[in-house]
C-alpha cells in the first residue's frame, strides 16, 4: 500500500495542478519522495552502515525514475486545466508504485530475497477509470505466466492498480 497518506498528497497534488497551482503540485510530489526516503532510512537503521547507504542511494534513485513521470503528468493536467478520472488514476498509482517498490528493496537489503511486481503488468483491466472492473480470465493467464519468473523470491504486489489491453493504468 501507498506510505503514509500518499494516495493522499497525489490526489491534492492533481487537484492543484488542475486548478493552476503547478508550483504547489511540485512541492506535494517533493514530499512524498521525501517521505519514501525517510522512511527507508528508518527500516535500514538495523542493516550495516556501508550497505545501508547503498540501498538508500538506490532507493532515492528508483522513487525519483518514478516521480518524474509524475511530474510530467501533473504538467499536462496543468496546461489544461483538467483532472480526468484516467489522469487521477495515473497520478495516484505512483502511491502504490513507489510503496512497492521501496520495500522489495528494503526487504532484500534484511537478506529477503524479494521482488517488486507491478499490478499493471497482469491485472488486466476495464477501461472504466477509477472503478475499473478486473478482466479475470485475462489477468489469471498473465499471472501464471509471470509466477515462472519469481525464482524463488517473495513477490512484492501494487495493491488496486490495473491497466487496460492498450496499457493505460486504472484503479
Amino acid at each position: 500500500s501507498a506510505m503514509g497518506k500518499s494516495t493522499d498528497m497525489l490526489i491534492e497534488a492533481a487537484r492543484a495542478a488542475a486548478s493552476g497551482d503547478l508550483e504547489h503540485a511540485q512541492k506535494i510530489v517533493d514530499r512524498v519522495e521525501t517521505l519514501a526516503t525517510t522512511n527507508s532510512m528508518l527500516v535500514l537503521r538495523g542493516v550495516d552502515t556501508e550497505r545501508a547507504a547503498s540501498v538508500l542511494g538506490e532507493i532515492t534513485g528508483l522513487v525519483r525514475e518514478l516521480t518524474e513521470p509524475l511530474r510530467k503528468v501533473l504538467i499536462g493536467v496543468h496546461i489544461l486545466r483538467e483532472n480526468s478520472l484516467q489522469s487521477l488514476d495515473m497520478i495516484m498509482s505512483l502511491g502504490e508504485r513507489r510503496g512497492g517498490t521501496v520495500v522489495a528493496e528494503l526487504l532484500s537489503a534484511h537478506g529477503v530475497p524479494a521482488l517488486f511486481l507491478d499490478a499493471r503488468t497482469w491485472t488486466r483491466t476495464d477501461d472504466t477509470f477509477s472503478q475499473a472492473l478486473v478482466q479475470w480470465p485475462a489477468t489469471q493467464a498473465l499471472l501464471t505466466e509471470l509466477e515462472r519468473t519469481w525464482g524463488g523470491r517473495i513477490p512484492v504486489c501494487t495493491g488496486f492498480l490495473g491497466s487496460t489491453a492498450d496499457g493505460r493504468t486504472t484503479t
